[in-house]
Formats: C-alpha cells, structure tokens, sequence
C-alpha cells in the first residue's frame, strides 16, 4: 500500500499506520497494489483529509526573521538552491522570454519581487551565487541574471546586461560590476572567494573607496585553502557598520588574473528592512555537486565548494531559510544519475547541514518533466524521496506536482507552462510556479 494526493506530502504509511507531519492541505489517498489481482492497483480516494503544519512547526526560523522584517525591524534572507530550473534560463528560448531573467523569469525572482508588490517589503540587495560549473563565468552565464531591484550585473557595468567574460571561471582578466538605477541605494557589499594557490588577487571599488585589494592567492604551499568573505561599507562611513548610509554608484570587481573565482557577492541596504531571495541555482546541479560528492561538476576542491560555501551563506550573513529543489537531474539515466538511496542519503546530509548551521530547510518536489533521458519511474521514486526525506528530518516540503496545472508532464504543457525541450519551465510556468513559492513562505 502506498499514499497519494495532494495531503500525502510529508506522511508515511507503515502496515495500517499513517504517521509523519502533513505539509501540504488536501486528501489523502490509499492506492493498494496485489501482484497478479485484477482491478490492481485499486485507490481509496480521500480517505483522510489533512491541514498543513504551520510555518511555526516547521520554520520556525524563518518565521521569527519575516516576523522582524514585516515590522520594520530587520532583514529576512532565503537562498535558493538548486538546478536550472531554479536559475531560470535556457539557452535559446527568447521568444517568450526565457532567457532574460531582467524580467523576472525565475522562481525565486517572481517570489522576491512578490514580496515588494504584493506584501509591500522594501527590496533590501541583490546577489549573484555562482557555485556552479563555471562559477559566473561564461559556461554560467544564463543562471545569475537576477533583476532584484532594477540595477545589473554587467562585465561593463551597463544597465540591462548580465554577466560577460568570465570573471569566476578563469580564462581573462575581467571586471565584474554592479550599478543600480539610481534610486535603489546600497551600504554594504560581500564577496565570497578561494583563497588558493595561483587563484587571483581583486582590485575592488565602491562608493567611498577605490582600488581596494583583496588577496585570493596563497603563496605559502603549506598554508591552508580558505573560502574568504570581505564585507565592506559603502559610503564616507570611516567604519564597517550596518549604519553606514546608502548610496547610489558603481561597485566593480577586478581580478588580476585569468584564474579567477568569485564564488558569491551580495550587494545590500542595510537600513532596510525587507526580504531578498538569493538565487542558487544553476545548470546541471546535483545532490552530488551540491554535496562535493565525487563527480562534482564545478570542479572546486572541498574547502570552497558548494557545500562550505552554503554554510557560509547562512552563518555570515543571516540567512534562515534554504530551500532545495534539486532531482530533475540526479533522475537522469546517464552518469549524472544516482540511486534513489544515494539521493535519499545527500538531501538527508544537506537537510542536516542547513539546519546545523542555523537555518530551517524546504524541500521542494520539482515538476514532471520529459522521459527521453529521465525515465517516469526514477522521477516517481525520487518525488516520493524527497517527501519522505521532509517527513525523517521535520522540515517543510512544497510539491510542485500538486499546483494546478502541473499534475503532470502533459497537463503542464497543455496549460502553457513548459519549455519546448520537455525540462525546464517557460516565462509562465516560472511565475506560476513563484508566486506558489511566494505562498508558501509568505506567512513564515
């Protein structure tokens, strides 16, 4: 016997016992399954109907954080983690607007905008995480598009560009910068690096200061690797307080060498109270790139690797809540695919270091998507692992399989919400699927 339908998520079925936290409201089907029976597998539709456990139970963290936020008194951070679809872009797809995220075509983008036009919450900053393959360089170009508060990324600086060169990839000398729209002011800027042997030194340059170094390259073959965080104070603030005004101007990133990698920068108001979505996805993630497993496609040694840089994320600068979406390509048939117990077993691990470092996680069943290279079965196991991993850890989990319209593959499609490869979501299916995500949280 198995459970199904939308009240499932989070319960588990032992014998004739149901047990677990629902996170999900909804019906709770029984589908009994004999081999060789007729009629076989035969459901028993709503045999309980179940409500969610509030955000208290489950994200307690985040709540208290949002809570503060809402009443003007702080910041609520989230990080994003996950694959491409969490990112939102695909190479190509510019009819509809794919593959331009300056219009809010990602998740958590739609989410973080969300909390401004819909809740009224200031945007406090906007970041770039590139713990990806190629970092933010050129082969991840498309994954850090973010438009948080109308200001850009840009190899030159200029409005309305992402990301050029390769900045954290290696290969040229490049100056990665940001310059807002002169409106929305920022005091604080961190950056996240290696610290290694031949990595790169960066000149940095912000309001109030200009040519500021930061070392990146070890020259002492004995000493340690490092994952290194610089915070620095914009403005004519002689100290590096979060009271230091905000201010409009251009903040730029310089390296010295073509061996280079900025692994994350935030740029923040930090007299503002608000919330900011920091998106972490990027192309062809894994639990096993996400957890430095053997394989991990960005190529980073273990000391700054996602999983340290993840931790952090949330020690450094606050963050208290994490979500993960990720098996869209660990269900792939290919070396990219792993056995559901080694899925099982890294999203428990990366669940365990969340929490451990002091944020709550969400986990998020991902979408259906095409069978070419991700057979329906392994899809339908891995779905089920990421609920019972919620259910073993107490965490919160949002299936994206019981929003209306992406029941399944075809239902998707047909309601306008995929991509034409059959994976990643279009310009629709990212908003619906944000403003799911925005719900969800919402309340904290």
């Amino acid at each position: 016997m198995a459970l199904a339908g939308p009240g499932s998520a989070g319960l588990s079925l032992s014998g004739t016992t149901i047990s677990g936290t629902p996170t999900t409201d909804g019906a709770v089907n029984v589908v009994e399954t004999l081999s060789g029976a007729t009629n076989t597998p035969r459901t028993t539709n709503t045999a309980l109907s179940v409500v969610a456990a509030g955000a208290a139970t489950l994200m307690p963290l985040w709540q208290a954080q949002l809570n503060k936020a809402k009443a003007g008194q702080g910041q609520a951070l989230v990080y994003a983690a996950g694959d491409s679809t969490t990112a939102g872009s695909q190479s190509g797809d510019t009819a509809d607007g794919y593959n331009n995220n300056a219009y809010g075509n990602s998740p958590p983008i739609v989410a973080n905008k969300l909390f401004q036009t819909d809740m009224g919450l200031p945007s406090i900053g906007n970041s770039l995480t590139g713990m990806g393959d190629s970092g933010m360089g050129s082969g991840s170009t498309l994954s850090y598009r973010p438009d948080l508060r109308n200001g850009q990324w840009g190899s030159t600086a200029a409005p309305e560009m992402s990301i050029g060169g390769a900045m954290a990839g290696g290969g040229s000398t490049t100056t990665l910068g940001f310059n807002d729209d002169g409106t929305k002011k920022y005091s604080r800027l961190d950056i996240m690096y290696p610290f290694a042997t031949n990595y790169s030194t960066y000149n940095v340059s912000y309001p109030g200061a200009s040519g500021v170094q930061i070392s990146g390259t070890k020259t002492d073959s004995g000493a340690p690797d490092e994952l290194r965080f610089s915070t620095f104070t914009y403005a004519a603030s002689t100290t590096a307080t979060s009271g230091a005004p905000a201010v409009s101007g251009l903040a730029k990133i310089a390296s010295t060498t073509t061996n280079n990698r900025i692994i994350a920068v935030i740029a923040r108001d930090m007299m503002a109270s608000g919330v900011m979505i920091m998106n972490g996805g990027w192309s062809g993630a894994t639990t096993a790139s996400w957890r430095g497993a053997a394989g991990n496609p960005d190529g980073l040694s273990p000391i700054y690797g996602p999983p340290q840089a993840l931790r952090r994320l949330i020690t450094e600068l606050g963050v208290k809540l994490v979500s993960v979406n990720l098996g869209i390509n660990d269900a792939r048939s290919d070396s990219l695919g792993v056995a559901v117990a080694t899925f099982t077993t890294r999203l428990g691990e990366m669940v365990d270091d969340i929490k451990a470092n002091g944020a709550d996680a969400l986990l998020i069943v991902p979408h259906w998507v095409a069978t070419g290279s991700r057979p329906q079965s392994k899809q339908v196991e891995l779905h089920q692992a990421v609920k019972d991993v919620a259910t073993a850890k107490g965490v919160a989990v949002m299936d994206i399989t019981t929003i209306p319209g992406f029941e399944t593959l075809d239902a998707a499609t047909a309601a306008g919400y995929m991509h034409t490869d059959g994976i990643h979501l279009n310009k629709l299916g990212s908003s619906v699927v944000g403003t799911a995500y925005y719900n969800f949280i919402k309340n904290g």
